[in-house]
C-alpha cells in the first residue's frame, strides 16, 4: 500500500541458519525505494517480526506459467547492496566499536556496517539481537538483547557498555 510500490511479494530467506523475510518490490515509475521509510511505514501496521529484514528492488515480479509468483526466480538478497536511505559509512573510533562492528557483521551477514547504522534498519530483528548477545562473550563483552533494543547503533551501544563497565571494555 506504500505510495512508491507498484507491486510487491514477500518470501523467506534462510541466512546464517535462521529465517528472515525479504520483500521484493517493483517501484512505481520514477520512485526510489528508501528502506528506512518502508520499514517505518510497515511498523505502523505490522508487528516487528512481520517487517521484512531486506528489501530488494525488481523491475518485475517473476511469475510461473500459471501466473503465480516464481519464488525460485527471485534473487537472493545482498544486504551490502540493499537500497537504503540511511546506510552509514562512519568507521569505528575505538576497539570497543571495532568489536561490535565485527560482531554485528558476523550475525547479520554484512560486510560493511557503519557505527551509526541502526541495528533494525540494516536487517536486524529480535532473533538476531539474541544471537548478538549470545555471541558477545566471544568478544569479551557482557551484553543482553535488550541492550540492543535500547541502544540501536554501535556508537550508542559502545557508549552504554563503556559507561556501564568502563574498566572492563
Amino acid at each position: 500500500k506504500h505510495r512508491d510500490i507498484a507491486h510487491c511479494t514477500v518470501a523467506v530467506d534462510e541466512r546464517n541458519n535462521f529465517k528472515r523475510l525479504v520483500a521484493y518490490a517493483v517501484p512505481r515509475s520514477g520512485a526510489v525505494l528508501d528502506t528506512t521509510e518502508l520499514r517505518l511505514f510497515l511498523k505502523k501496521t505490522l508487528p516487528e517480526y512481520m517487517v521484512p529484514a531486506f528489501f530488494v528492488p525488481l523491475d518485475h515480479i517473476p511469475t510461473t506459467r500459471s501466473g503465480k509468483v516464481d519464488r525460485l526466480a527471485l534473487p537472493s538478497p545482498n544486504p551490502d547492496e540493499e537500497v537504503s536511505g540511511s546506510r552509514d559509512s562512519t568507521p569505528p573510533a575505538n576497539d570497543l566499536e571495532k568489536k561490535l562492528v565485527l560482531l554485528w557483521s558476523e550475525v547479520l551477514g554484512l560486510k560493511k556496517i557503519g557505527v551509526l547504522d541502526n541495528f533494525f534498519g540494516i536487517g536486524g530483528d529480535s532473533i538476531s539481537a539474541i544471537r548478538v548477545a549470545a555471541r558477545a562473550n566471544q568478544f569479551s563483552l557482557t551484553l543482553a538483547a535488550r541492550d540492543i533494543f535500547v541502544n540501536q547503533t554501535i556508537r550508542d551501544l559502545a557508549e552504554y557498555l563503556h559507561d556501564r563497565e568502563p574498566h572492563t571494555v
